[in-house]
């Protein structure tokens, strides 16, 4: 319920019915991209993603995204926006004590 109270989510609707929604991560990527499975390959994901990358611009953001690797999927829409790999790759792994 926080996420949704923070104006940092939005959803693809029909009429009452939630398809998906997408929203941005705590540091600013664009993510939490989800689309209810009886409505995934519809481009519901595609035209949520386009919407928060042109929101980001719009805001004067730069649209980035965060994609585990050889999540194909994932990767696949990306290029297909027009987003790009970075060289650079963050990996957080692990549980313990800091």
């Amino acid at each position: 319920m926080e996420r949704l109270g923070s104006g940092n989510l939005w959803g693809a609707f029909n009429e009452s019915e939630c398809l998906g929604f997408i929203g941005y991560h705590d540091e600013g990527s664009m993510g939490l991209l989800h689309v209810i499975e009886a409505y995934r390959k519809q481009g519901i994901g595609e035209y949520l993603e386009s919407f928060l990358i042109h929101k980001s611009i719009q805001d004067k953001r730069i649209p980035f995204a965060q994609v585990y690797p050889g999540n194909i999927a994932s990767e696949h829409l990306q290029r297909k926006l027009g987003l790009v790999p970075s060289d650079n790759v963050i990996t957080w792994g692990g549980y313990g004590e800091q």
